[in-house]
């Protein structure tokens, strides 16, 4: 298997569809396309990253990543160990199951598998 990119240079992997979790607006309970570019960038990170360096990363003020990723733990995609955030194995369209976010007309069925 391939190392994965670093946080400031994402995979092709990386690249996948945003689910509900990223198309449903934050007013309506999911996290917004914003915080997508946050989670890619943070899976790209195998080894977890800081605030700061995904900050610089995704070209959002700290403040702003912060909120994504505090977002991304509600929803079981991120978690914190010690200073660092981690991406964790929980597929998007699961947690948008689990916290009954619509899938919107045109968005495409979860992956297979």
């Amino acid at each position: 298997m391939a190392p994965r990119a670093s946080a400031t240079e994402p995979d092709e992997a990386a690249e996948e569809e945003d689910g509900p979790v990223f198309s449903t607006p934050t007013r309506d309970g999911g996290l917004g396309r914003p915080a997508a570019r946050t989670w890619r960038r943070l899976r790209a990170a195998d080894t977890g990253t800081s605030v700061e360096v995904l900050s610089e990363a995704v070209g959002y003020q700290a403040s702003t990543v912060l909120k994504h990723l505090q977002g991304l733990a509600r929803f079981g995609l991120a978690e914190r160990r010690d200073t660092l955030w981690h991406a964790t194995d929980k597929c998007q369209w699961t947690a948008a199951a689990e916290h009954s976010l619509p899938v919107r007309a045109g968005a495409r069925t979860p992956p297979p598998g």
